[in-house]
């Protein structure tokens, strides 16, 4: 693609580098890029303008929310990590995705959502329309610990139509130890969601960076993907003829993002076997982030659909996971639909794709503006 030198669009890719260089400076504990943004920047880091290749992928989330939405026939409930500019939620609202009612006079979204920052918290609850539970914490100790303020309140919420898991660290970060905090919010996510015979999808961002991970953890992951290449015949085969290595070990010396991305689906899909939850379908995708004084790493983004299996009457459960047919066709699935692709190269395909995405998300600015201020326009975005 050909621009001219000092373009907006010039500007704009320049501006791409501003994410990871907040990635670094909190590895490093150095002065952050927030600390020292002025009010423009601030808006732009929040809503994250510079980042095409996410928003590339909340476009895949939202086809997934509009099929599901048609094939239930209802509006949907949500649990999510949005940021201030809320534009996951605000593309949903824009399509009449979200279900959502008057409680005291207020529209109130069937949405759970979670924001760290007690300044950020502060901002987003004098939003309209407001959240059905809001909460300042970490989403999986809402998720985990009994004694959190938001556990009840978010249990009795389950199950939900659409769950985005959109994290900023490893599944396992090192310093929590195997089973780390996230995981352990997973499982419980599937135990809840065991409830629903509907439908349902979640979306999982992590950083998929095999230095970041707790080791245990990682060795345990690909053994069990292991495990299933051992035990089922189509999925090895599945494996091998995709994939092009005899096992996961040689996966994870040759490719260690696409080792990782692997077993995580492969987990994800076990661990909903064991609730009795059948995966129907999986979709994967994968970014670059580039930090100065820092090894390049893998953003890795997971779009699963999941449903109830049918359950045998011939065999009483034990603690062992009954085997079932469509389990060994949610596992080959999981082999052949997770294909990781390069979002940069699928922007860089087609020319004018990336200025296409940065338009859209400054019109979704606007469109947040009227859907969630009440005429009290927030803060614009310049440039």
């Amino acid at each position: 693609m050909a621009h001219e030198s000092g373009s907006a669009f010039d500007n704009f890719m320049e501006t791409l580098s501003e994410e990871s260089a907040q990635d670094a400076a909190a590895l490093q504990d150095d002065v952050s890029f927030l600390l020292s943004a002025n009010a423009s920047n601030l808006v732009r880091r929040e809503m994250e303008y510079n980042d095409p290749e996410k928003q590339f992928v909340r476009g895949e989330w939202l086809r997934y929310a509009g099929e599901l939405n048609k094939r239930l026939g209802r509006q949907l409930s949500y649990l999510t990590l949005p940021a201030y500019y809320r534009i996951d939620v605000t593309m949903m609202l824009e399509k009449d995705f979200l279900a959502k009612r008057r409680e005291n006079g207020r529209d109130v979204l069937k949405v759970a959502a979670f924001e760290t920052d007690p300044t950020k918290f502060a901002r987003m609850r004098v939003l309209s329309p407001e959240f059905r539970v809001f909460g300042n914490c970490r989403l999986e100790d809402a998720m985990t610990d009994p004694k959190n303020i938001y556990h009840d309140d978010l249990r009795r919420m389950f199950p939900f139509d659409m769950i985005n898991f959109d994290l900023t660290t490893s599944l396992t970060p090192q310093h929590e130890g195997p089973y780390s905090r996230v995981m352990q919010a997973l499982e419980e996510v599937m135990k809840r969601q065991a409830s629903s015979y509907d439908e349902w999808v979640l979306f999982l961002t992590f950083r998929n960076s095999e230095a970041e991970w707790e080791q245990t953890a990682l060795n345990v992951f690909i053994d069990n993907l292991q495990s299933n290449l051992d035990q089922w015949p189509s999925v090895r085969d599945k494996f091998v003829g995709k994939l092009q290595v005899n096992n996961a070990k040689a996966l994870q010396k040759k490719d260690p993002s696409s080792a990782i991305i692997q077993s995580v689906a492969k987990w994800l899909v076990d661990r909903g076997h064991t609730y009795g939850i059948g995966c129907e379908k999986i979709d994967s995708y994968r970014y670059q982030r580039y930090s100065e004084g820092l090894d390049p790493y893998t953003i890795s983004k997971l779009l699963m659909r999941f449903k109830r299996g049918p359950r045998t009457q011939a065999i009483i459960p034990t603690k062992a996971t009954v085997r079932e047919t469509w389990m060994e066709t949610d596992l080959v699935r999981c082999i052949e639909q997770n294909k990781h692709k390069d979002i940069e190269a699928l922007l860089l395909d087609r020319d004018g794709r990336l200025e296409t995405i940065a338009a859209e998300t400054e019109r979704l600015i606007g469109v947040f503006n009227a859907l969630f201020t009440n005429g009290n326009e927030a803060p614009a975005a310049s440039g």
